[in-house]
């Protein structure tokens, strides 16, 4: 038995590269599959020029300033929340699941503020040079 637990260790760490692969390339494929449909759709049904610059037309890119800022409240929410479970609470499993999406909460409300103040701020110095 102790012979297997490295065997599907080595299996699993080369199981994620491979699933991030397969998920990139096969959303990849979906795209340019819409795009052919959407164009294909424009050929049919004949319509004009402007409604087809909409459908064609890319979303807004995410804003990803604040993706980190996001990323690392929700990663110190669960460091915070396994260790007030570990050292304080001391609870099963569900008491140890709810701790940290309490934390996780917390820290994610937390970074919400700090984001609106930043973008407040970043409006003030725009509106500030124009």
């Amino acid at each position: 038995m102790g012979e297997i637990i490295p065997l599907i260790a080595i299996i699993m760490s080369l199981a994620i590269p491979m699933v991030v692969i397969i998920a990139a390339t096969q959303t990849s494929i979906n795209k340019k599959n819409r795009e052919a449909d959407i164009k294909r759709l424009i050929v049919e049904n004949n319509i004009d020029i402007e409604r087809a610059k909409l459908l064609i037309e890319e979303t807004k890119p995410h804003d990803k300033k604040y993706d980190s800022l996001r990323n690392g409240a929700f990663f110190l929410g669960v460091g915070l929340g396994t260790l007030a479970n570990h050292f304080l609470i001391h609870g099963d499993m569900i008491v140890m699941v709810l701790t940290i999406a309490g934390f996780i909460g917390l820290s994610l409300l937390a970074a919400f503020v700090v984001e609106y103040k930043m973008r407040q701020r970043d409006e003030a110095r725009f509106n500030e040079t124009e």
